[in-house]
């Protein structure tokens, strides 16, 4: 289940992500100035670092896309236990007064151990593309991540989306967005993509709505500790999937 986004990238300005994209509202500077990081680029004469490839989950990513130094890349085996720390960092900063203390204060961090080294365990064969993990990493530091998965029921679950509490507001979660709207676009043309997401994360639902993403259903989740949270399902429609990944950067596609 996704739980935790990064926070709005740029909630103040007016109008829907769909809507800048398409040139229908009007609002300050390009399109283009809305979906690169707030970094500067690399001093003449230096390269932005580069980042080895690995063995990843097959079709999710063809090459890198590079914002300014921060790559995103598909996800690999190695990245397994960064990936878990990122994402207790994650819901500890984002659920402190939603979660009860005593889970969050918990064993959390070895639950998304062993959560992340058993799905990247066979992490090199998807010939059905049927799941996803894009990083987001500046050199050997990882910013952020999203984990996709094709369900059963025809639709993309985007079951993980993260971002380092201080890289917040930097456009990367927005980037992560549009890689896997591309993944999802490529791969499973057609279809819808959903995410779940806790009612009160009230920065979570801005930075969907923000990307033109709808409410569809509500339900209390019951938790394995033991507490019940109500949950917001939001849902992008096929056209607004395909939209929002053309605004990927443009160093990068998926593959094919």
């Amino acid at each position: 289940m996704h739980l935790q986004a990064p926070q709005p990238d740029e909630v103040g300005r007016p109008g829907s992500a769909v809507a800048r994209l398409r040139g229908t509202t009007a609002g300050p500077g390009p399109v283009l100035a809305e979906i690169k990081l707030r970094r500067v680029a690399p001093p003449i004469g230096h390269s932005a670092p580069k980042v080895a490839q690995l063995p990843a989950i097959s079709g999710c990513v063809s090459n890198y896309a590079n914002l300014y130094a921060v790559h995103i890349r598909p996800g690999t085996r190695t990245d397994a236990e960064p990936i878990a720390e990122l994402h207790t960092r994650s819901w500890l900063t984002a659920y402190a007064g939603i979660m009860p203390a005593g889970y969050l204060n918990g064993p959390l961090l070895d639950e998304r151990k062993l959560m992340w080294s058993t799905r990247l365990a066979t992490v090199a064969a998807e010939p059905d593309h049927a799941r996803c993990l894009l990083v987001a990493v500046d050199g050997d530091a990882l910013l952020g991540f999203a984990y996709l998965v094709a369900g059963n029921d025809g639709r993309i679950l985007l079951d993980n989306l993260h971002v380092q509490p201080e890289r917040k507001q930097s456009g990367i979660g927005r980037q992560l967005v549009y890689h896997s709207f591309g993944w999802a676009s490529e791969h499973h043309p057609g279809k819808t993509v959903y995410l779940e997401v806790l009612r009160d994360n009230v920065a979570a639902i801005t930075f969907y709505r923000r990307l033109d993403g709808r409410p569809t259903k509500e339900f209390m989740e019951r938790f394995p500790a033991g507490f019940e949270l109500p949950v917001v399902e939001y849902t992008w429609d096929p056209d607004i999937v395909r939209i929002l990944a053309d605004n990927r950067s443009t160093t990068d596609r998926l593959a094919t």
